[in-house]
C-alpha cells in the first residue's frame, strides 16, 4: 500500500507553506469583492471571471502547486532542484499574476493582463514543464503517477488556452471561436487538471488512512486512462456528450 513512498526525501516545509499561507489570503479577498460586483450571476462578466479566478488560480491551484512540492518528492522518490528557490520563484510570479489578472478583469484595466499573462507564463508555465520533466523519468511508475502525469498535461493544455484567451482579451482582438475556446479551457481545468490530481492523490491517501480498502487493480489502470480519453474527445466530437461522460466516470 505505502510503496514507493520515500519520506526521507522530502522538502523543505517551507517551500509549500508559503503556498499554503498566501492561498486563503486570495481565498478572503475574493469573497470580500463578491459584495462589490454586479452581474455576478453572468458567468462571461469580467467581474465574475476575476473572482473566478482568484478563486481556481490564487486558491485551488496556490494550493495543489504547493501540495505538489510538498508530494511528488515522498510518491515519486525525486526531488526539485533548489527547492526552496525553486518554490519562491513560483509563488512570487504567482501572486503577482493573480493579483494583476484580478485588477484587470475586475477594474476593466485589460492592457494589465499582458503583465498578468507574463507572469502566470514563467509560473506556472515553468511549474508545468519541470514537474512533468521529473514525473516522467521517475525510476518507477504506480497509478498515481500516471494520474498526475494527465493532470499536468491537462494543466498544460487549460494553461496553452487561457493565454490565448487572455491575450486576446488584453489585445481587444476577440475571434469568433473564443467562447468554444473558454468551453475547452474550463473543461481541460476543472476534469483534467483538478479531477485527475484528485485521482491520482486518492489512489495513494484513501487507503493509507484506512479510509477504504485498496482500490481495485482494474480501476487504478484505467480510470485516469478513460478520462483523459474523454477529454480528447471534446475537441473531436460533441461537447455536451462528453462532458456527461467524464462526470459519469468521476
Amino acid at each position: 500500500m505505502f510503496k514507493g513512498l520515500s519520506l526521507d526525501q522530502a522538502p523543505p516545509f517551507e517551500a509549500p507553506l508559503r503556498f499554503f499561507i498566501t492561498a486563503p489570503l486570495f481565498a478572503i479577498i475574493g469573497a470580500i469583492f463578491i459584495f462589490f460586483a454586479d452581474n455576478i450571476s453572468n458567468i462571461y462578466s469580467p467581474k465574475t471571471i476575476a473572482i473566478l479566478h482568484i478563486y481556481t488560480l490564487g486558491f485551488m491551484s496556490m494550493v495543489m502547486i504547493g501540495a505538489m512540492q510538498q508530494m511528488l518528492p515522498v510518491l515519486v522518490g525525486v526531488k526539485f532542484p533548489k527547492p526552496l528557490l525553486f518554490s519562491k520563484i513560483i509563488h512570487i510570479f504567482l501572486v503577482l499574476g493573480v493579483f494583476l489578472f484580478f485588477i484587470g478583469f475586475f477594474y476593466d484595466i485589460y492592457f494589465i493582463l499582458h503583465f498578468s499573462l507574463v507572469f502566470l507564463f514563467f509560473s506556472i508555465g515553468i511549474f508545468i514543464f519541470i514537474t512533468l520533466y521529473e514525473l516522467f523519468k521517475a525510476s518507477f511508475s504506480s497509478a498515481t503517477i500516471l494520474a498526475m502525469r494527465f493532470a499536468l498535461i491537462s494543466f498544460l493544455i487549460a494553461f496553452i488556452i487561457g493565454i490565448y484567451l487572455l491575450f486576446s482579451i488584453g489585445s481587444s482582438n476577440i475571434q469568433n471561436n473564443f467562447y468554444e475556446y473558454l468551453n475547452f479551457h474550463a473543461i481541460w481545468a476543472f476534469f483534467g487538471w483538478v479531477g485527475l490530481l484528485i485521482v491520482g492523490v486518492s489512489y495513494q491517501v484513501i487507503p493509507m488512512f484506512y479510509v477504504t480498502p485498496d482500490f481495485n487493480k482494474n480501476i487504478k489502470k484505467y480510470l485516469s486512462l478513460l478520462i483523459f480519453i474523454f477529454l480528447i474527445m471534446t475537441i473531436f466530437f460533441n461537447k455536451g456528450i462528453s462532458v456527461s461522460l467524464i462526470a459519469f466516470i468521476i
